[in-house]
């Protein structure tokens, strides 16, 4: 039946394609255009790159170790514990080498010869060093000898002064005494008028005088004698 406009005849024709393709290829149709395709061949291009590129690629990892490779870990760089000057270096670049194997030699003379330099010149500087100490040790002695010798002198000194006001107050004690016993007789005389008011003066003054001097003593010496 065709009906105007060749609308249902169209539908009809479409129908029958799609059917007749479903049968023949499946159900599903994805239609790709050249710019999908060129960048899906692109793209499997670029990634069968990258993975040759890592194939062939030499991965290195620089690790610094004392004398130890560890080859599953890329560690190519080694270093020894001794220091010196290389004598012998027996592998070479590229070489594969074993658990064990004997890669250089190392001449340490040089840093033997070094060390014991050093320990000369420590031993030097420890020598001047305990000559210094003992000369100034010796001369602090010597500073402290000469002052403990002033110093008993000192206290000798103080001794010998402490003795002398002692013997001086003694006598100014006696002289006091004699002297009172003067003034009083003289003032005794000078009530009767024996005596004159110069003599009377003269031996009171005299008097006053011993007093004085025994006082004068007596203040220095117990300053004298706490130093001892």
């Amino acid at each position: 039946m065709i009906e105007r406009g060749g609308y249902p005849l169209l539908k009809s024709m479409q129908d029958f394609i799609e059917k007749n393709h479903r049968s023949n290829f499946g159900d599903v149709i994805i239609a790709t255009t050249f710019s999908q395709r060129a960048i899906t061949v692109c793209s499997v291009i670029i990634f069968i790159c990258i993975i040759l590129f890592m194939s062939f690629a030499e991965y290195t990892q620089k690790r610094n170790v004392n004398g130890i490779v560890y080859p599953d870990k890329g560690i190519i760089s080694i270093k020894s514990k001794q220091s010196g000057t290389l004598s012998a270096l027996y592998i070479k670049s590229g070489d594969f080498i074993n658990s064990g194997e004997k890669l250089l030699a190392i001449d340490a003379s040089s840093s033997t010869h070094y060390f014991k330099n050093n320990e000369e010149s420590y031993r030097e500087m420890f020598s001047k060093l305990r000559s210094i100490s003992s000369r100034e040790t010796q001369d602090n002695i010597t500073d402290l000898e000469a002052k403990k010798k002033l110093t008993e002198e000192q206290v000798i000194q103080t001794k010998n002064s402490i003795a002398i006001m002692e013997r001086q107050i003694r006598l100014l004690n006696a002289a006091i005494h004699s002297q009172q016993i003067s003034f009083s007789k003289i003032q005794d005389a000078y009530k009767k008028r024996y005596v004159s008011d110069v003599e009377k003066n003269n031996a009171e003054m005299q008097l006053i005088d011993k007093k004085m001097q025994l006082q004068s003593l007596n203040n220095e010496f117990p300053p004298k004698r706490d130093k001892l």
